[in-house]
């Protein structure tokens, strides 16, 4: 997987959730686009977030993930926190 497959991906309007399948066989999920950040053999997801006393949004955990090692990603069927549109 190459940096400019994963930056469409994030870039995608409107962004959809995705979850990253590993040679290893572990996954990582993306749900949101600030929450992976490329760089050019590696990406740092975060996998944990929280917020502080402000309420500003912060990583707890993270993961490093190398670039060369992603079989796949698949988009994730989440719940949008927006209210659906009823159809006329």
């Amino acid at each position: 997987m190459t940096t400019e497959d994963l930056n469409r991906k994030l870039l995608d309007k409107p962004f959809r959730p995705f979850r990253i399948k590993m040679t290893t066989g572990s996954t990582v999920d993306v749900l949101e686009p600030h929450y992976l950040m490329l760089g050019e053999t590696t990406g740092i997801v975060a996998v944990e977030m929280a917020k502080d006393g402000d309420g500003n949004p912060i990583v707890k955990r993270w993961r490093t993930i190398s670039l060369d090692h992603i079989v796949q990603y698949d988009d994730l069927d989440v719940e949008s926190s927006e209210p659906k549109r009823r159809r006329k």
